[in-house]
């Protein structure tokens, strides 16, 4: 796509060799003061380019903190091309500890190839659009289910039509030895970080490192499965590590490429699982009963699971909305 003019400006230079830690600044004429955002790029000698992104949702928060602890933590000498990182890309969704920003109620990773005369958050995804994926071969965008999903640690990829950019995209998620790696088809992909990615012909994997509650074994397996992933591409030195994750002694890589693995709440009211992320399911097995709140005489609704396969994913609030997705099933890919 051709780069239009942005409002949005670095004090880092892409072409530079060595080690930089500078801020991204995108103005908010008449709403705010500009918000400022850090960004680190090493830069030694040839070779790809790679892209880490965190907090594109402003709840979920085991990425930020791996990608700073990275950029403190990386040897210049030990990377081969450049690494660009920014740990709390959407800065105002991250302030205000909510998933959308405040200021305009948009989702980032809906908002792609955005606009340089729209809102805050098109405004940020025109600029990541035009500036940072011109110059990347591969993007590691690392999510949490936030306050509104739970899930397996997994690292996952769309079911991409390029064979080359599937076996690329597969190859660095084995590569990374997630305790789960999965080929997903969603549902809302217009729009998304993903797509976008996707539809220039580089590789894009993202994280899912649980859900919206940051704990130590989520942590560790965040920061294993991106090391993991930067030696491969070439960016870090040693031996690769297996994340401890007890449900999966030993990587899996699944794939849910059917919308209809997937089961929607029936009604509103209060889900309650009986079955816990991990567990093997048979198709029709109960997974959990969504409980009315406004009728006594109705009894619970079944949850049940729409194929034989790996319960990964349901929601992390227990209040839910008729429509709202309570599970997904994987199968050994």
């Amino acid at each position: 796509m051709l780069a239009q003019s942005s409002p949005v400006t670095t004090d880092v230079d892409f072409d530079r060799q060595g080690r930089q830690i500078g801020t991204i600044t995108l103005p908010l004429p008449g709403l705010a003061e500009p918000v400022i955002t850090p960004i680190a790029v090493f830069s030694n000698g040839p070779g790809q380019t790679v892209l880490l992104t965190g907090a594109v949702h402003g709840d979920e928060y085991d990425g930020p903190v791996t990608l700073s602890n990275l950029v403190r933590s990386l040897d210049l000498n030990a990377i081969e091309g450049r690494l660009i990182i920014v740990p709390f890309l959407n800065q105002l969704a991250l302030q205000a500890a909510q998933r959308v920003s405040p200021l305009d109620r948009l989702d980032l990773n809906r908002s792609f190839p955005g606009d340089p005369n729209g809102t805050p958050s098109q405004v940020l995804a025109h600029w990541v659009a035009t500036r940072l994926v011109p110059l990347a071969d591969v993007v590691i965008d690392s999510h949490t289910g936030g306050t509104m999903t739970s899930w397996i640690p997994l690292v996952m990829m769309h079911p991409v039509p390029d064979p080359t950019q599937y076996d690329r995209m597969l190859g660095l998620i084995r590569a990374m030895r997630p305790p789960l790696g999965i080929v997903l088809n969603e549902t809302d992909k217009p729009g998304m970080f993903d797509t976008f990615v996707e539809q220039q012909g580089k590789v894009f994997v993202c994280c899912e490192w649980g859900g919206g509650t940051m704990t130590r074994p989520t942590l560790d397996v965040a920061g294993v499965c991106l090391r993991n992933g930067l030696r491969y591409l070439g960016m870090l030195g040693g031996e690769a590590e297996n994340p401890v994750w007890p449900a999966f002694p030993q990587p899996r890589l699944m794939q849910a490429p059917d919308l209809e693995w997937a089961v929607a709440a029936p009604r509103g009211g209060i889900y309650e699982p009986i079955v816990e992320l991990g567990a093997d399911v048979e198709e029709g097995q109960t997974l959990g009963y969504v409980h009315p709140i406004d009728d006594l005489t109705l009894p619970p609704a079944p949850i049940a699971a729409p194929v034989s396969g790996t319960l990964f994913f349901r929601p992390a609030s227990a209040r839910v909305e008729a429509g709202r997705r309570l599970a997904m099933i994987a199968r050994d890919l």
